[in-house]
């Protein structure tokens, strides 16, 4: 198992700055929940802890520094499941899959039994194996972002990175996928770091939160200190009801009062 561990991170795209003074401390074995509104650097965060855009501060995953590490071995460490992933067309699922072997196998090299049986379990895993011929240029959204897990999951890296991970996916399969998720996190040691919209998934399945705002992190801890119907009021807008189960909290939206809206008028 690894931690994460993030010191002053700044991010800036075109001079802008995204991500500003972000500290995060993200236990090993853990599910984290990254939430906020649009536009407050949840994907920017996900990217800089994958290596994949520029950053000033200090990226860690265990003793490995993000900023210097070659790509080789954050890809050995890091998996990464993006909102909208690029699908080459041509490419079998099973292909696709199977991409996610890549950094275990030198150049010049072809993939083993090893290889072949990763992709074999996640495919099962995630009931794909009907899929595993098929062009992934012609699948659905849900059956693409399922695809997309698979290859992160076949590469077998102790961090998983999950950005929006079930936006496309119908409600059977939004709990399949995170049910699957949470169960490889204990069985493999997993550190997963999620953005997720959906409040109320975030409270069913991540054990912390880290509330972000114009990427800076205002509000951190466990779902009860976090999913709070005032910080939610104040950075989402919204109104709405907060309710537990036996599996967490419950984010309902409710209509907000006659009242509340002359005032915001």
């Amino acid at each position: 198992m690894i931690p994460i561990t993030v010191e002053n991170l700044a991010v800036s795209y075109d001079g802008n700055r995204v991500v500003q003074d972000l500290d995060l401390s993200i236990p090993a074995g853990s599910w984290v929940a990254l939430i906020g509104p649009n536009g407050a650097g949840k994907t920017t965060v996900l990217r800089a802890i994958a290596g994949l855009v520029d950053f000033h501060g200090d990226v860690m995953i265990g003793s490995t520094a993000v900023g210097t590490a070659p790509r080789k071995t954050l890809a050995q460490l890091v998996a990464y499941v993006p909102q909208r992933p690029f699908m080459p067309r041509g490419a079998t699922v099973t292909d696709y899959v199977l991409m996610g072997r890549n950094p275990y196998i030198g150049y010049f090299s072809t993939e083993t039994r090893a290889d072949v049986d990763a992709v074999t379990e996640v495919l099962e895993r995630l009931e794909l194996m009907p899929f595993a011929r098929r062009d992934v240029s012609s699948l659905s959204g849900g059956e693409a972002q399922r695809v997309v897990l698979a290859r992160a999951l076949a590469q077998h890296a102790p961090v998983l990175l999950l950005d929006e991970p079930t936006s496309d996916l119908d409600v059977g399969h939004q709990q399949q996928v995170l049910e699957l998720v949470d169960e490889l996190r204990v069985e493999a040691g997993l550190t997963v770091l999620s953005t997720m919209h959906d409040l109320t998934l975030a409270g069913q399945y991540s054990q912390n939160f880290v509330l972000l705002d114009q990427g800076r992190a205002v509000a951190c801890g466990r779902a009860d200190e976090v999913l709070r119907g005032d910080l939610i009021q104040r950075y989402y807008g919204a109104s709405v009801e907060v309710l537990s189960n036996s599996s967490g909290l419950v984010v309902v939206p409710t209509r907000p009062s006659r009242q509340e809206v002359s005032l915001e008028r």
